[in-house]
């Protein structure tokens, strides 16, 4: 993985008590990978669901641009 970011009612600051985490990934292009991710997130101890999806594999090109957009960048490998 090279980058992740998080968006959707958090980012937007409109969340409301039952609204999930939306995280999207950069550089993690299967979806066994993914799947393990997902999993590692489910152990968090943090209330919300965490809806986690990898950028590469979004096709709604407004959702990506959106994402790039106003998405919050939590992690990002360094560049050596």
């Amino acid at each position: 993985m090279s980058a992740a970011a998080y968006g959707g009612a958090f980012e937007l600051r409109s969340a409301a008590p039952r609204s999930d985490i939306d995280l999207a990934t950069r550089g993690i292009r299967d979806r066994r990978t993914l799947g393990r991710l997902a999993l590692d997130l489910e152990d968090l101890d943090v209330p919300q669901e965490i809806d986690a999806k990898a950028l590469e594999n979004i096709s709604y090109a407004p959702l990506v641009r959106h994402i790039e957009a106003v998405g919050v960048v939590i992690w990002q490998r360094p560049t050596p």
